[in-house]
């Protein structure tokens, strides 16, 4: 399963996705929202503790004004400014707080640093802290995040599960992003590659560590489908659907890697797909999309995958659910 924070690179439009040069590439990733299943707990009336499972979003943008986090949790959401020092940004906070229904959420970015992509990679901390203990803890400062939040002692990773990740890419035919799949904890480097143009000879080609696992010909035959692989021992589900970039002018392909999965046993939040569930400055940006096509692109073959996981009597958004990772491929320049 892919790991809490796993950073992301993406190609150039023009660069090959491969194992040798992608983590050297330019990138043009601006957008990640990542979906969290906690299992909040306060105190009940009778002295003891009452479990709240929720659904805790982060969504981190990258624009030309800078960088910034926004957090939807219990039905309250608020943006937080992240971006690296500079001359125009002298007096920044060190670190902040912010009480909800629940849970309380404690963060540190002063010194985050960051890579190419809107997620800081060293120096943070971002914490939720419910009945007093840490539910979730992302970055690279424990300790300071432990002291900031009062709380003794890192969360036990079994209540808090990454189950969702939703990315955006922007290029011309290659499309790469990073991932951890199988019980290896291994990152591996996912390519995208489309060819041949939007003829008949169209071809999608999903690669793992420079490793063809997927090769669909005729893709304006095929243009929508899934495939079983595996990698590490794990057996990873890819979906796709690459409709609009055949017919529709434009728009974003639909990528989805569904890793992992049990067999029920979990808390279902609602027995949907998080990823259906857009907010913040990834919904300026699908409203952005050509034509409502793409949107009903997306939500339909997210409805397909759902429907799959149902099947195989899979709970999507719980802990034992797995991992999905989403990607919304899209073309910048056809030239």
């Amino acid at each position: 399963m892919i790991g809490p924070f796993s950073p992301t690179c993406f190609s150039a439009p023009d660069a090959e996705p491969t194992t040798s040069n992608s983590k050297n590439m330019n990138k043009s990733q601006n957008l990640i929202t990542c979906i969290y299943h906690l299992q909040q707990q306060d105190g009940s009336s009778g002295g003891g503790q009452q479990n709240h499972p929720s659904l805790l979003t982060l969504t981190w943008s990258k624009t030309l004004l800078g960088h910034s986090l926004t957090v939807h949790l219990d039905g309250s959401a608020f943006t937080i400014d992240i971006s690296p020092p500079s001359p125009l940004r002298l007096f920044r906070p060190k670190r902040g707080s912010k009480p909800l229904a629940h849970a309380n959420l404690f963060w540190s970015f002063a010194r985050a640093r960051f890579d190419h992509g809107p997620e800081p990679t060293r120096n943070f901390y971002l914490c939720v802290v419910t009945a007093g203990r840490a539910a979730l803890l992302l970055g690279d400062m424990p300790d300071e995040a432990l002291r900031h939040a009062e709380v003794a002692d890192l969360p036990d990773p079994s209540p808090s599960a990454l189950v969702s990740r939703r990315e955006h890419v922007f290029g011309r035919r290659n499309y790469a992003t990073t991932a951890r799949f199988g019980g290896t904890g291994r990152e591996h480097e996912i390519g995208i590659e489309c060819s041949g143009g939007e003829g008949k000879e169209a071809k999608l080609v999903v690669r793992v560590d420079g490793k063809s696992v997927l090769a669909v010909k005729k893709l304006a035959w095929k243009f929508r489908g899934n495939q079983r692989v595996v990698v590490d021992g794990s057996t990873v589900e890819i979906f796709w659907d690459v409709y609009n970039w055949l017919f529709n002018g434009g728009g974003h392909a639909v990528f989805i890697f569904q890793a992992g999965g049990g067999s029920g046993g979990g808390v279902a939040l609602g027995g949907v797909w998080p990823e259906l569930v857009v907010k913040g400055p990834e919904k300026k940006l699908l409203r952005k999309s050509v034509s409502s096509r793409s949107t009903e692109s997306a939500s339909s073959v997210l409805q397909w995958a759902g429907s799959f996981s149902e099947s195989s009597n899979q709970s999507w958004g719980s802990p034992n659910s797995g991992f999905s990772l989403l990607l919304y491929a899209w073309r910048s320049d056809k030239k």
